[in-house]
Parts: C-alpha cells; structure tokens; sequence
C-alpha cells in the first residue's frame, strides 16, 4: 500500500431493505457494508419523512461506519459521494473524539502524531463551516397518542445479551416504564443467527407486560476480519491487526438504530455502560487517556448523545442507566437473578466465551465472586485462575503489570476486591497464588475499596433527573 493512504466512501446505496456502502482505499481496494433491516423500516420511513431528511440519516450512517477503517491510519478521508447529507457538527464530533475513540490502538503502534485524517470534500471551496445541507435536526414525525412528556413515551433498550444489559432492562423494568430491545449483529462477530439467538436468551427473564419489540439489525461487512490487514499492512500492530473487531461499536449502533426510533417515537436509548468505563487504562505522556472502552465513557456518550439531539434527530438522546454504579455493585444486582447465568455472554471475540481473553477472564471471576462456584463451572467448565494463555491478563488485571486489561474490564481495586471474595470461597488456582505471593491480600486497603465501588454516585449523570429519582432505590 502507498504510505499515503486515502479513505473515501465510493457510493451509498438505499434498497427496500437494505443499505449498501462501498468505500476505497487508495481507490484500489474496494470494501462493502450491507446493513438490513429486515422488517421493512426502510419502506415505512419513506413514506412518513422527506426524501432530503432520510438522505441526511443515511449518509450519517455512511459516515459514521468508515470509522472502521481507521486502524489504518489513513490521512484522507473523502467524503464527497455524501456531503450533501452532513452537518458541520458531524465533522466537529469526528475531529474531536476519534484519536480518543482509538487512543488504544494508537498506543498500540506509537503513532502519537496520528490526529485522525483531513476531511475531503468535492471542492476545495466547501469547508466544514459551510456545507450543512439540513441543519435543523430530524424531528419525530410518530403517532399523535404518544404522551407529551418525554419521560413517558417507551425507551429502546440496547441489547448485546450481556449482563450489563440484562440489568439495564430489569431497571427500566422496575421503573414501570415501556421500552422495545434493539439488538445488532456484525460479520466480525461470527454467523448473524448464532449472535442473535445468544443475545436474546436473556430475554426470557424479562417483563412482557413492558416489553414491546424486540429490533434486530444485521451488519455485513468484508474489511474487519483482519485479512486485508494483515496483508498489507504488516507493521500495523494491535488487536485490530489480529483480526478483532476494528469498529468502534458504539457510534454506528446507535447511529443505526435511529431508523426505529423515528418510526416508533423513542425518547431515549437507554445503555448500560458502567461508571468503570471512564477509567483510563494505562499511563501515557504522550496521550490524555488510553481507554480501550472509552467510546463507553461519560465523555464520549455525552458528546454523542449531545450530537445526536442536536444535529440528528430531536427529542432523542442517550444515556447510561448503570453510570451512577461500578462494575463491583452491578455484580452486587445480578446475583439476584442466578438464573440468567446460562444465557449471558460478554466475550467480544467467541460467542458467549471464548475463555481465553482477559474479558472472559474478568467475567469469570466476578461471576464467582457473587455467585456459587461450582454454578459458574457448570457453565464455563474450566478453571480460568490455571488457564497458562491467561496469566499475562491475570497480571494486568491485577495492577502487577504496566497497564490494566485492553478490554471492557473494570478498574484495577474492583478486580482485587473480587479475587478478595473468591478466596474467602475457598478457590485456588495459579492466578489466586500471584496474588498471595505478591501479598495483596496484605497490601490492599479493601474497606476503602469496597466503600469506593459500592457507592451509587449522582454525578456525571445523563439519566434525566426524574428518571433517576425514581431508578436510585433499585441500584
């Protein structure tokens, strides 16, 4: 590949069921996403909102999944086929948070000087300040019965089938509120059927006198498998190299997920993305933060959900329902329901669990630290502490290396506090062994910690004030 590398969304394509975005690199190497929408909602938009409106939606889509391309540090970024369908506040959004977004993958391969590429247009003359083509927001054009305040009309919920979105439901749940379950399935994540089937087992424990729909986007994709780079990419290194996802996730799901909101009236999209995510996850001089999970910060979802209300569609934003709480206290909640233990996952690379990745390792232990063991076993077969292949992340996961996990994992104290609770059960293994041997049990101020990632924090919130009133006594 020339050393200059230009990314550049070739055409998007609008079908009945389906959109179709085909991108280049260096215009030699061509790429394609295909995202479905199986239950007609391209059709239905189409006779509710403008053709101008929906342009404008698409092309954000567009936009948006080009993130992907990313982790091969292009320097150009051409968005001409799709200019007439963005915002000024789009490019801002972009420039602002997408060296943050993959701040992990930038360490990764040191290359600090990458500050996300220049945006091309198809002119020279068009800047971003001048070529908004609809600047007011899209506004929900949905059945006149809905209630007139916000608070009241029904939510979307996402699903990924983990555990953090089981509880997340079971909280909107407590509130009495109404909310449909937007779940997505992409190519990086093996067979679309297989992901789906997964992520709605957790389904079976829920309210269905609250739950209305249930919403299941289909991604398809031939980059992020890793082949193309690691042809001809060799010297790029990381987990995108290897073959891992290289989408950032958060965006483009809600981004994608927009179509059911303005069909269906949503008023908000509710996550369940823990107060732990805002952790960085290694010291760098040469970055403010190094967070593999930082799309799931309160910064970035703030920025996100500001974007979106603002520029996209109106009266519709995001928030968290799990930020007011860390890992350590979600946990705490889920032990209430053993039941779900069978049909949770949270593996990113092998659906439910591949066991050997340090977010198999995290979820591992904390799920015996709240549960029985021998009910974890039952489910994972296998000793994780003595897993050799697991060690290295042991180490990192415990604060004995230079960096925490690379992964969705809570901070350093949540998971000694853990290893704390599996060693009063009595487990053994080599990981419990590092841990004594490096006398953390001794070392460690575990009152202070557990007082820490016990607490139900009311800041850096965007659950709207008489949502959270009424949430906080369920926490």
């Amino acid at each position: 590949m020339n050393s200059k590398v230009i990314l550049k969304v070739e055409k998007l394509e609008i079908f009945q069921f389906h959109l179709i975005i085909t991108y280049s690199l260096n215009k030699i190497h061509i790429f394609q996403t295909k995202i479905f929408y199986k239950t007609g909602e391209i059709e239905k938009l189409s006779k509710i909102y403008s053709e101008s409106e929906l342009r404008k939606l698409y092309c954000h889509i567009a936009f948006i999944e080009g993130y992907k391309f990313m982790p091969v540090f292009p320097e150009i970024y051409d968005i001409s086929t799709i200019e007439d369908g963005l915002t000024s506040k789009l490019i801002r959004y972009f420039k602002d948070t997408i060296k943050k977004l993959y701040s992990q993958h930038i360490f990764e391969n040191k290359r600090f000087d990458w500050e996300g590429p220049k945006i091309a247009f198809s002119s020279e003359n068009i800047n971003e300040t001048k070529f908004d083509s609809i600047k007011e927001p899209i506004k929900i054009n949905s059945s006149s019965d809905l209630p007139q305040d916000r608070n009241k009309r029904p939510f979307i919920c996402f699903n990924g089938g983990g555990k953090d979105s089981f509880l997340a439901m079971k909280l909107i749940e407590k509130i009495e509120s109404k909310y449909s379950i937007f779940s997505h399935a992409r190519t990086e994540y093996g067979r679309h059927d297989h992901q789906l089937k997964i992520q709605h087992l957790n389904e079976k424990y829920l309210d269905n006198n609250l739950k209305m729909e249930s919403h299941d986007l289909y991604v398809i994709d031939d980059f992020t498998d890793g082949i193309f780079m690691q042809s001809y990419f060799p010297d790029i290194k990381g987990e995108c190299s290897l073959g891992f996802p290289c989408q950032v996730g958060f965006p483009e799901m809600i981004f994608e997920a927009l179509p059911y909101v303005l069909l269906n009236g949503y008023s908000y999209g509710v996550l369940g993305n823990e107060r732990s995510a805002n952790a960085t996850q290694v010291e760098c001089e040469e970055m403010e933060t190094v967070n593999h999970q930082y799309l799931k910060s309160y910064d970035s979802e703030k920025y996100l959900s500001e974007f979106i209300e603002s520029s996209l569609v109106s009266e519709f934003s995001v928030f968290s329902i799990l930020r007011p709480i860390h890992d350590f206290r979600i946990y705490k909640n889920i032990s209430k329901y053993p039941e779900i233990l069978r049909d949770i996952n949270s593996c990113n690379i092998v659906k439910p669990w591949c066991k050997e990745c340090s977010k198999c390792a995290y979820v591992w232990l904390n799920l015996n630290a709240v549960f029985n063991p021998n009910e974890v076993f039952n489910v994972f077969h296998e000793n994780l502490f003595d897993k050799e292949v697991l060690q290295i992340y042991w180490e990192q996961l415990l604060g004995l290396s230079t960096q925490n996990a690379f992964e969705c994992v809570g901070e350093i104290g949540e998971t000694r506090l853990a290893f704390k609770k599996c060693i009063e059960k009595g487990m053994k293994g080599k990981a419990i062994t590092k841990f004594m041997v490096n006398k953390l049990l001794e070392t460690t101020n575990f009152d202070e910690l557990e007082k820490k990632y016990d607490e139900i924090y009311s800041t850096d919130l965007l659950i709207p004030n008489e949502i959270f009133n009424k949430l906080k006594p369920f926490l």
